[in-house]
């Protein structure tokens, strides 16, 4: 399976996806900010990064930019509470940094799966996701 770093300062978030992530058999890494995410993943390169747009000390906007910048096939999910981060907003993130899929939070679970199995390039359906 697949290797993920999940960055949110949202602990719930990061639990939920963690239990989600490795009940599929996936290896786990997370933080809680985007300087703490951005040594993490410099450090172990993982095959596919989930992160929040808002976090503390450095925006995820700011940590993916710089990570794209060493890594151009970053292979990552935006996910945010911000208000307005409708369509328009996803296609312009997605069409600039190459985000493999933008979620609005919340997101439901099996929504949050769906996006992991695209971007890892699986295709089959994992039930705890396609219930």
């Amino acid at each position: 399976m697949a290797t993920i770093l999940i960055i949110d300062d949202d602990s719930q978030i990061r639990v939920m996806l963690r239990d989600a992530l490795e009940s599929q058999g996936h290896t786990i890494f997370d933080s809680a900010n985007g300087t703490e995410g951005l040594e993490k993943y410099r450090a172990y390169p993982t095959d596919l990064i989930i992160c929040d747009l808002m976090l503390p000390e450095k925006s995820g906007l700011t940590m993916i930019r710089e990570l794209v910048e060493d890594f151009p096939t970053l292979n990552f999910i935006i996910m945010s509470g911000l208000t307005g981060f409708g369509e328009a907003t996803s296609l312009e993130f997605t069409k600039k940094f190459g985000a493999h899929r933008t979620l609005p939070k919340p997101f439901e679970l099996a929504e949050m799966m769906m996006a992991v199995r695209g971007a890892l390039g699986q295709t089959e359906c994992i039930p705890v996701s396609c219930s």
